[in-house]
């Protein structure tokens, strides 16, 4: 299940599944990003990148078969954004 929630300033997505570790990668890249998805554990970055748990750099992965022409240059930005996010 997930819910949006809405504030006077942003509009953000939370999987109540979500580790605090997965959400706090998944708002950090939405900011970045714009067009982030929960699916399933998994964050899905511009349709293209999949970020599976535990969240971190070497998790990132481009998605086969994406139509929206992602490279090895967008899934490097992706994995900075998450080396960026300080996991407790």
């Amino acid at each position: 299940m997930y819910y949006i929630a809405f504030n006077s300033h942003t509009c953000y997505e939370t999987f109540y599944q979500a580790t605090p570790e997965g959400q706090l990668v998944f708002d950090k890249l939405l900011k970045a990003c714009n067009e982030v998805v929960w699916k399933g554990e998994s964050i899905i970055v511009l349709k293209e990148i999949r970020v599976d748990p535990p969240y971190k750099p070497d998790n990132c992965a481009l998605i086969k078969g994406g139509s929206g022409g992602l490279d090895a240059h967008s899934l490097e930005r992706v994995k900075k954004i998450v080396s960026t996010v300080a996991v407790p």
